[in-house]
């Protein structure tokens, strides 16, 4: 016979998964949208729907299984929810698509064929959770409130006022005092590690980007002031455009956009190095030049 807290374990493990993969997409929904995209199923307003969808169903299912309320019917939910992630990773491989699913926001990028076989074994977990878990005539009320409320407050409320929150040093690899070494700024044509130097982190197709960009070339033309350089998530054809329509005085360089990805949430964002370090970070509009000096 097994003890009811090992019939729990596989529930219990499954459950935990699902939050913390809805969490790490609740706090950046943007790129979540932006990653159901990718698939070339859904796109535009499909996509915004059904990612605000899936975040409190996902939420709402892992606090079922970790709660233990009614666990086999979460555990066939979540089932028949894996079975269809595998098949949209799946469609989207034989289309040449090679991003990950974004299975836990952009914090682990991994190959269609990673995610497939992490699905998998998540899939026997849910399966296990399924024969194992306990019918019960009577769940629990106080169970059944706690999932609803954890799937409003993280699925719904968290990804709404994300942006509003300061995360991202939590969920971010960029913060005060990290070495410019574990950045994953290696294209950059200069050393980074000497000196100071006002690093940006743009959108190239950003409305704002010709204030950004005069913004930015007031403080490197500016004595005192550290040098300017700017990155970006895409390939090196597409600053020839951006610079013959902004006309920036600093090098822009291209960046892998799952590296670049790693150090925001939102763009543009700013940053000063000195001396090798991070030593502050702006948020949405670049420095005023006496901040930098």
């Amino acid at each position: 016979m097994i003890l009811p807290s090992l019939r729990a374990l596989p529930a219990g493990a499954l459950g935990l998964v699902f939050i913390v993969a809805g969490i790490l997409k609740a706090v950046d929904p943007t790129e979540f949208v932006r990653q159901i995209e990718t698939y070339g199923i859904v796109s535009g307003s499909l996509a915004v729907i059904l990612a605000y969808t899936l975040l409190p169903l996902e939420i709402g299912l892992g606090s079922a299984l970790l709660a233990g309320y009614r666990a086999r019917l979460a555990a066939a939910a979540t089932v028949i929810l894996l079975l269809v992630f595998m098949s949209a990773t799946a469609y989207a491989w034989s289309q040449g698509k090679t991003e990950g699913c974004g299975c836990f926001g952009s914090i682990a990028s991994r190959t269609p064929g990673q995610v497939l076989v992490e699905d998998t074994g998540l899939l026997g977990l849910g399966i296990l959770a399924f024969l194992l878990g306990v019918r019960r005539s009577a769940p629990a009320r106080g169970r059944g409130i706690a999932v609803v409320a954890a799937a409003l407050l993280v699925g719904v409320v968290l990804p709404l006022s994300a942006y509003a929150l300061p995360l991202d040093p939590l969920v971010t690899e960029l913060r005060i005092g990290r070495s410019v070494g574990d950045l994953p700024l290696r294209e950059a044509p200069v050393d980074l590690g000497r000196g100071a130097y006002l690093v940006a982190l743009l959108d190239l197709d950003a409305p704002d980007s010709r204030q950004v960009v005069k913004r930015l070339n007031a403080i490197g033309g500016r004595a005192g002031t550290p040098a300017v350089i700017a990155f970006f998530g895409g390939e090196v054809d597409e600053k020839k455009v951006f610079c013959f329509n902004t006309n920036p005085s600093f090098e822009v360089v291209a960046v892998p956009r799952s590296d670049l990805k790693r150090l925001y949430r939102k763009l543009p964002r700013f940053f000063q190095l000195k001396d090798g370090r991070v030593s502050r970070i702006w948020d949405g509009a670049p420095p005023a030049p006496e901040e930098v000096l």
